[in-house]
């Protein structure tokens, strides 16, 4: 099943295969049509993304109970939740976005009331619970994981689950069968955004785990439905607009039997989605009658319509989408109308008359602006990078086509602007009519988790390195707190980088690298029959990741928590060569080593090898007879740009 959790609205599907289907290894020809779409209480496929807490005093502690969808509206209706506490487009806030800043005043109300109600029951400080972002996470994923099941029970009941209208009963049922999950987020997704929202799902009870792309999961949603031998080698685009978040990626067509693709660059995401264009028009509008600010609120107040300033500006941000969708992007277009009770006329401000608003068509176009300026540094960005790609032979050839998708996509001005800026008789701008579908990345998500084989190369995000100590050719050029003397011979080396991978490089989803250096372990730490532990520091960096940086004092790369330890008995020296320090008399030990990166999937090893006699060999058994292996197993969620990352979070 896909859930994709949307600034705007969640959305959802499911296939159910069998176990059989999925060892073959690649998707069964008639997996198109076996995609369903969720349908949610509200009769939508599409459910609003927002949500209100009843706090629960009857059990100790105090509990929040989430309210999603027709129960928010009841718990409103029955006065158990006020309008201006439901949390909506809380997204963005999530993954730390200033533009979910509105939203902070809210959990943190909500969080003081449970903290207050717990101290009441008698609960010390160390003892109460918090509310935050991943809350807010967990119990949307959790909300929206037993209701699939709900509806997987309805539409199949030859698997024999049960069927609970009380969905909060699936939270201690495990079926027999393997559910995975898919994740999409936005390709700017940082790891440690990857790791919390891994962290939310494990706390909702989802079991396997797979976060992928959204841009992606749309693009194979629209190759999947209309995959043909001519688009083979062919480069494919992609504009994914959501609510919140515009993302791009690029892929090429491998094969279509079974069907494979590989990314081309790096996708990239702005959090400049539709709902941005909404917030624009309420920051402009308030600001053009801010000196009107008191007698717009005296008049809504006398008219029975109180309001604060931000909940005028809540309500103009919902209205306007209505002017979005209204607009044709004409010269002649008329101004839509919005009416609040209680506007006063203000002829100067587009309020020409009591109660009414009146938003021109330069007034949308503004609101329209700063997005549509991302939007385009996104594809432009995109299409120089390809056509260096071109140049260097890395790509065959420019794409041809920029697919949009997403519900932002369906706004007529985007579009007219995105086709303006780019298009030429040899690149168009498509809109296809598949991706009109409000769950078109929900269930490209499902392709993407029932053939995890699709993608055979992805870009890299996050590189890794292991230091080495070097001897720079001027010393002087660097800092003498860098500079370290080896007891070894006396000489002065730098620890430096050396990567195993690049940032922005495309590998395959199973990967070797490896990196060579050496040790010289002092004789007198091995003396004793234990032998000695030696540390290799593992290193990562999200911008840089090139050979030779300085590792110490560097803000660019970060060391990881745990490094390799590996341990070498004493009986081993016995095989390794034993040199002297001619100054100090000092004696120690010679030996090569390896670190290998071995990648399967999301299966991250770092792996260390030292020949047996302490020296390599000459190939092709560079490593002799039974060499010293140690592995260590990481988990690189996050490492590359969203595309294939498997996880049991169980």
């Amino acid at each position: 099943m896909a859930l994709d959790a949307g600034t705007e609205f969640a959305k959802a599907g499911f296939c159910v295969m069998e176990e059989s289907e999925r060892e073959q290894g690649f998707l069964p020809a008639n997996m198109f049509a076996r995609l369903e779409p969720v349908t949610w209480t509200t009769n939508e496929t599409a459910l609003p993304s927002e949500v209100g807490y009843v706090l629960d005093e009857s059990v100790c502690p105090a509990v929040l109970h989430p309210k999603y969808g027709q129960d928010l509206k009841r718990a409103v209706q029955h006065g158990q939740i006020r309008e201006h506490d439901i949390i909506r487009k809380y997204k963005p806030l999530v993954f730390g976005e200033a533009e979910g800043s509105r939203t902070r005043q809210q959990i943190e109300k909500i969080s003081n009331e449970l903290q207050r109600c717990q101290s009441a029951q008698g609960l010390d400080h160390d003892h109460q619970t918090r509310f935050g972002p991943l809350d807010l996470m967990r119990d949307l994923l959790g909300y929206m994981f037993r209701y699939v099941l709900s509806v997987i029970a309805e539409a199949h009941t030859n698997l024999a689950w049960p069927i609970w209208v009380d969905t909060h009963k699936y939270e201690s049922w495990k079926p027999q069968e393997n559910i995975e999950i898919a994740l999409p987020l936005p390709v700017a997704t940082t790891p440690e955004q990857v790791l919390l929202i891994k962290e939310a799902a494990k706390q909702a009870g989802l079991p396997k785990v797979l976060v992928c792309g959204e841009p992606a999961a749309a693009l194979m949603f629209h190759l999947f439905r209309n995959q043909h031998e001519s688009m083979i080698g062919e480069p494919v685009m992609i504009m994914d607009i959501g609510a919140g978040s515009g993302d791009f990626d690029a892929w090429e067509i491998l094969s279509i039997a079974p069907f494979r693709a590989r990314q081309l660059t790096a996708p990239r995401t702005e959090w400049c989605g539709g709902g941005t264009i909404n917030t624009m028009y309420r920051v402009l509008f308030l600001r053009s009658v801010l000196d009107y600010k008191l007698n717009i609120l005296r008049s809504l107040e006398r008219s029975g319509n109180p309001m604060t300033w931000d909940q005028l500006g809540d309500r103009l941000e919902a209205e306007f989408e209505g002017a979005k969708k209204d607009f044709r992007g004409t010269n002649d277009d008329p101004p839509y109308k919005i009416h609040i009770k209680g506007l006063p006329a203000i002829p100067a401000r587009n309020m020409p008359e009591k109660d009414t608003l009146h938003i021109p068509g330069k007034a949308i176009r503004d609101a329209h602006a700063t997005h549509i300026d991302q939007l385009h540094g996104i594809i432009q960005g995109a299409l120089e990078r390809l056509e260096d790609k071109v140049i260097s032979g890395t790509v065959s050839r420019m794409p041809r086509e920029l697919l949009l998708a997403g519900g932002g996509s369906n706004n007529i001005l985007v579009r007219q602007e995105i086709r303006r800026r780019f298009e030429t008789r040899d690149f168009k701008v498509a809109f296809p009519s598949g991706e009109r579908c409000e769950v078109t990345v929900a269930l490209g998500s499902i392709v993407l988790l029932a053939d995890k084989g699709l993608m055979t190369e992805r870009i890299v995000r996050r590189a890794y390195c292991v230091g080495r100590w070097e001897e720079p050719e001027d010393l002087r050029a660097f800092p003498e707190d860098v500079w370290h003397h080896s007891e070894q011979d006396n000489k002065t080396r730098i620890l430096m980088s050396r990567f195993f991978c690049r940032l922005e490089q495309s590998i395959p989803l199973q990967y070797k690298t490896s990196v060579v250096g050496w040790r010289g372990p002092m004789a007198e730490d091995v003396a004793t029959d234990d032998g000695i532990v030696i540390e290799e520091r593992l290193f990562y960096s999200d911008t840089v990741s090139d050979d030779g940086i300085v590792l110490e004092g560097n803000n660019s790369i970060d060391e990881m928590p745990d490094p390799l330890l590996f341990k070498i008995p004493q009986r081993y020296f016995r095989n390794f060569d034993k040199k002297k320090n001619r100054s100090t008399g000092q004696e120690w030990y010679y030996l090569d080593y390896e670190v290998s990166l071995l990648l399967d999937g999301d299966d991250m090893i770092f792996q260390i090898t030292i020949p047996k006699h302490g020296r390599f060999l000459n190939p092709p058994n560079r490593y002799g007879h039974d060499p010293i292996i140690l592995q260590g197993r990481y988990d690189c969620s996050g490492s590359f740009k969203l595309v294939n990352v498997i996880d049991d979070t169980e």
